[in-house]
C-alpha cells in the first residue's frame, strides 16, 4: 500500500511540472539552475496551496517595501514566493522517490528461510535474527528471535568452571522482577541459555500447574503461600549437571493472554533448535503444536526513518520561509547604520561650505550614483538617490520624500536625521549646529559598537582555545601514561 501511495503523489507531482511548463514554459530570465528549473511547477503549487503557506503576503508587504521600495517590491516578493514553493516542490519530490524506493526494499526484502548454514567449530557461536510469523486461532503473532549455533567444544576442566560460573547466573538472575526467593509473584526469568558460558539450560518444576518451564508463575490460582523446587539441567557439550533452586510461591491474580501461550511455545521451539549441534544445517520447523510458523529474516525499516526526515526538513522550511528577506533586512539595516556617521559628516561639510540641504542632499547621491557604476551597492546611499531622483523627477516635496527614505531605512538615526531637517525646514532652525551633534553622537555610537564586537570576537574564541588547550594537555599526558 506504502509504495502505491508514494508512486501517485511521484506521479501527481510529475504531473504539476508538466502541466506548469505547457502553461507558464520556462523562467527565461535570471540564472540558469535547478531552482528556475522547477519555477513552472512552484508556480502552479502556489495556485493549488493556501496563499499563505508559502508566506503571508501582508507580512511580506512592509519588509519588502522596506527592501525595494514601491517600484519593486511586488516583482521581488512574488520570485521569492515562486523560490519557496520550488524548494519546497524538490524537498517532496526528492523524498517521494526516497520512500517509494524504500517501500519497495522493505516489501520485497523479506526472504523466507528454512535453513541456516552452521559455522565451523573455530569460527565459535554465531547469532542469526529471525522473525516468526505465525498463525494461531485465526491471528498472526510476529516475533523476533535469535538462534544461536555453537562453537567448538571445551576441555572438562573449562566446562566445569563454566558449570559454576552457570549456577553463579542462575542465582542472579532468576529472580526478575520479584524481591527475593520466598516472596515470588512475578514471572521468573529462566534463560535457557548462558550467553557467558554458552550452557543450555533445561527446567523441570515440581508443580508445573504453579511455575512451568518457562518461568510463568500462576499465583493466582493459589489461595496461600506454596513452597516448590525448579530443576535446572545444565548442559555443556556432553556433561549434565542438575542444579536446585528452593523458592517459595505467594498469591497473586494474573492470567495468561493468547499472545504469552504462543511465546511460550515459540521460546520452547527455539530451545530445541538451541540443543541441536549435529547437523550441517539447522532445520526450521513449519509447525510447532497446532501452530503453523513461516521464518524471515529481521528486515531493516527505510520508509519511518525517511518520512521523520521529510517531515523534519518541511517543518524547517516551513517556519525558515522568512528567514532569508529577515536577513537581508537585517543586513541592510546594520550597513546603513555603519555608513550613517561617513553620510551625515559629508552632509555638514558641504552645508559648511554654503549649500542649502537640499543641494547637499542631491550632491552626495548624484556623486554616488555617477562614481559607484553599480559596484559596492551601499543601501543607504541607494535610498537616498531613489529619494532625491523623486524630488528632481516627479516634483514631490523633500520632506515627503525624506519622510519616506525614513521608513524604507527604518533605522532610529535615520528616523531622528529626518526629524531634524523637517523641523528646519517648519522653524528655520539652526540645522547645521544640530547636524553637527548629530555626526558626533553617530561617531560615538560607531566606536562603541566596534568594540562590542571586538568583546564578541573574543568571547567566540574562547571555545576553540579550550580545545586547543585540551588537544595539548592530551599530547603531553598520553607519553606518561604510555610508561605506566
Amino acid at each position: 500500500m506504502l509504495i502505491i501511495m508514494f508512486v501517485i503523489i511521484l506521479v501527481f507531482l510529475i504531473g504539476v511540472f508538466l502541466y506548469g511548463k505547457r502553461k507558464y514554459g520556462f523562467y527565461e530570465r535570471g540564472p540558469k539552475s535547478l531552482e528556475s528549473f522547477l519555477y513552472p511547477a512552484a508556480m502552479v503549487m502556489i495556485k493549488i496551496f493556501p496563499k499563505k503557506f508559502f508566506g503571508s503576503e501582508d507580512l511580506l508587504k512592509d519588509k519588502y517595501l522596506e527592501l525595494y521600495g514601491e517600484k519593486d517590491y511586488l516583482h521581488n516578493l512574488k520570485m521569492d514566493k515562486i523560490r519557496i514553493a520550488a524548494y519546497f516542490y524538490l524537498v517532496v519530490l526528492v523524498f517521494c522517490i526516497f520512500l517509494a524506493v524504500a517501500s519497495f526494499k522493505e516489501q520485497f526484502e523479506d526472504k523466507e528461510i528454512f535453513k541456516i548454514q552452521r559455522p565451523l567449530w573455530e569460527e565459535g557461536d554465531t547469532l542469526c535474527d529471525v522473525q516468526a510469523v505465525m498463525s494461531y486461532e485465526d491471528e498472526e503473532y510476529i516475533q523476533t528471535r535469535s538462534i544461536t549455533v555453537k562453537r567448538k567444544l571445551l576441555t572438562q576442566e573449562e566446562v566445569n568452571q563454566a558449570l559454576e560460573k552457570t549456577k553463579k547466573q542462575i542465582d542472579l538472575e532468576i529472580l526478575a522482577d520479584n524481591t527475593d526467593l520466598d516472596h515470588v509473584y512475578k514471572p521468573l526469568k529462566l534463560y535457557t541459555k548462558d550467553p557467558n558460558t554458552y550452557a543450555t539450560i533445561k527446567w523441570t518444576s515440581e508443580m508445573p500447574s504453579l511455575v512451568d518451564e518457562r518461568g510463568n508463575v500462576y499465583s493466582h490460582e493459589i489461595e496461600g503461600a506454596e513452597r516448590l523446587v525448579l530443576w535446572a539441567e545444565i548442559k555443556l557439550q556432553n556433561q549434565l549437571e542438575t542444579y536446585p533452586v528452593e523458592l517459595t510461591i505467594v498469591p497473586f491474580e494474573s492470567q495468561a493472554s493468547s499472545e504469552e501461550i504462543i511465546n511460550w511455545r515459540l521460546d520452547e521451539t527455539i530451545e530445541t533448535l538451541n540443543n541441536e549441534n549435529e547437523e550441517d544445517y539447522v532445520v526450521l520447523p513449519k509447525t510447532f503444536e497446532d501452530v503453523s510458523i513461516k521464518w524471515l529474516t529481521d528486515t531493516i525499516q527505510y520508509v519511518k526513518p525517511i518520512m521523520m526526515i521529510l517531515i523534519f526538513t518541511l517543518i524547517m522550511l516551513f517556519s525558515g520561509r522568512y528567514s532569508k528577506v529577515n536577513k537581508r533586512i537585517k543586513q541592510k539595516r546594520i550597513e546603513i547604520e555603519k555608513d550613517f556617521p561617513d553620510f551625515i559628516s559629508k552632509l555638514v561639510l558641504l552645508m559648511n561650505t554654503g549649500l542649502i540641504v537640499q543641494s547637499a542632499l542631491e550632491k552626495i547621491a548624484y556623486d554616488y550614483d555617477k562614481y559607484s557604476q553599480g559596484k559596492n551597492k551601499k543601501p543607504l546611499y541607494d535610498e537616498l538617490f531613489k529619494a532625491m531622483r523623486n524630488v528632481g523627477e516627479s516634483g514631490t516635496s523633500l520632506e515627503l520624500e525624506l519622510k519616506t527614505f525614513a521608513n524604507r531605512c527604518h533605522v532610529k538615526e535615520i528616523m531622528r536625521f529626518v526629524s531634524i531637517v523637517s523641523e528646519n525646514i517648519h522653524m528655520g532652525s539652526t540645522l547645521t549646529e544640530k547636524l553637527q551633534l548629530e555626526a558626533d553622537q553617530a561617531w560615538h555610537n560607531r566606536k562603541s559598537k566596534a568594540e562590542e564586537i571586538g568583546r564578541l570576537a573574543e568571547t567566540k574564541l574562547t571555545f576553540p582555545l579550550v580545545i586547543l588547550l585540551v588537544v595539548l594537555i592530551t599530547i603531553i599526558i598520553t607519553p606518561a601514561l604510555m610508561e605506566m
